[in-house]
């Protein structure tokens, strides 16, 4: 649905809601925004690293009783351009019965118990040009219905999206590594059907347990079709089928605090394409099982200093592929025994996973100056040998509503594979 439309929509019922209810009094507008500057160069040669960000956002609230309308929209702007990217990041409207809440329209929402990485958050995509960003920043706002439902301890989370929607890649960036040369071609675009998002979640006196269930598409492409019509290999992008069953719990000890979570993938091929089914066209038939974790332990000392410790991964266990003619429908050995069998890459869970395997991630952070000034230092480690990471962030508020932010980001390879992310990224020094 166009983005436009259903705003004038939002904004239309709002109005009409506000000519014929005498709850005037309980009218309030809420507004807060920001304004940065943002730039970024490589250590190695100080070469600025030209990539978009925020310069602007702003967020709006109109309330009246029960009725609640979001308007968030953002600027996204290049350093050495002169025009920049308006939309809406989210523009939804509220609505807050006793027993919960209904959300309608453009919106980011967000599952799991985990800081910053959630394998079981899949409700919406995300923007690979702000994955080391915290916050919503990282997720793609789309049109969605969302509703809570509370009683007791417990609360149900129902997420329903009527278009299957994809990742913003990253492609044709010289300045980013792991970029690709040109826009994934979709050719095996099979047909769409909702996304439909359940959790569970029960409160108790140390923390919280919460159980969910997500249906989409992948949203990353993999390679689904093959023309083999000649003697080239010609695979056809598409998006596999999948469903996701997770578990997440968090709990507190004294200072600590442990939080989990663990997603389970099955993923497979769409049963129809919406191309044409010539002779020599093979289906790569899928039934891929993984799963995602992350396991995160929080320590706070007596002074302010916060330590955060997390371990990602992934582990593929069972994976069965078949070439199948899909005129014909038989299976063609030789293609399955050979190297046309691509490497499985998931379509769905969090980047971090996918990006940097198994890997430990460790974050120190504290105040000073009145906590004026906070700083972080953050390092990933993967647990294959493959590389590391080490990073320093420093916020200084100087005045009221002002803040200056510095980042240093250093990646070190311990192999030269074109398929290790730390490798590829080593020249990614930032500043």
């Amino acid at each position: 649905m166009n983005v436009s439309r259903y705003a004038f929509q939002l904004i239309l019922f709002f109005s009409i809601s506000l000519s014929q209810n005498n709850f005037l009094s309980q009218l309030s507008f809420d507004f807060s925004g920001s304004i940065s500057y943002n730039y970024m160069s490589r250590l190695s040669n100080g070469k600025e690293i030209k990539l978009p960000y925020n310069l602007f956002f702003a967020k709006t609230d109109i309330k009246l009783g029960i009725w609640d309308l979001t308007v968030i929209p953002r600027m996204e702007f290049r350093n050495g351009e002169t025009s920049a990217n308006y939309s809406f990041r989210e523009i939804y409207l509220s609505y807050y019965p006793k027993w919960g809440e209904v959300k309608f329209g453009k919106q980011i929402n967000f599952w799991g118990a985990a800081d910053g990485i959630n394998p079981i958050d899949n409700l919406n995509p995300y923007d690979q040009y702000y994955l080391f960003s915290s916050g919503p920043d990282k997720k793609i706002g789309i049109f969605s219905v969302f509703t809570k439902i509370y009683f007791q301890e417990s609360q149900i989370e129902l997420a329903f999206n009527p278009n299957n929607e994809i990742n913003r890649m990253i492609f044709n960036e010289p300045d980013f590594p792991l970029s690709l040369d040109i826009e994934p071609l979709i050719e095996a675009r099979s047909k769409s059907f909702p996304e439909i998002g359940l959790r569970y979640q029960r409160s108790f006196d140390k923390g919280d347990l919460g159980l969910s269930f997500f249906m989409s598409k992948d949203r990353t492409p993999s390679i689904l079709i093959a023309d083999f019509n000649t003697n080239i290999f010609l695979p056809k992008l598409g998006y596999r089928n999948t469903k996701m069953f997770g578990f997440d719990f968090v709990t507190f000890f004294n200072s600590m605090t442990l939080r989990s979570e663990i997603a389970f993938f099955q993923s497979t091929s769409p049963a129809e394409y919406d191309i044409p089914i010539d002779t020599g066209f093979f289906q790569l038939d899928q039934d891929i099982s993984s799963t995602q974790y992350i396991m995160q332990v929080e320590y706070t000392a007596s002074n302010g200093l916060q330590l955060n410790m997390q371990l990602i991964g992934n582990y593929i266990f069972n994976e069965n592929y078949d070439w199948v003619n899909m005129e014909s429908k038989n299976s063609n050995l030789d293609l399955n025994n050979s190297s046309l069998v691509p490497k499985f890459n998931s379509g769905m869970g969090t980047p971090f996973a996918i990006i940097f395997n198994k890997s430990a991630i460790l974050t120190a952070s504290g105040f000073l100056l009145d906590r004026s000034i906070e700083i972080q230092l953050n390092s990933i480690y993967d647990l294959n040998n493959d590389g590391m990471l080490i990073g320093l962030n420093m916020n200084y508020s100087f005045l009221t509503d002002w803040k200056l932010e510095l980042s240093m980001t250093k990646f070190h390879s311990y192999n030269s594979s074109i398929e290790n992310p730390f490798f590829n990224m080593k020249d990614f020094f930032r500043l």
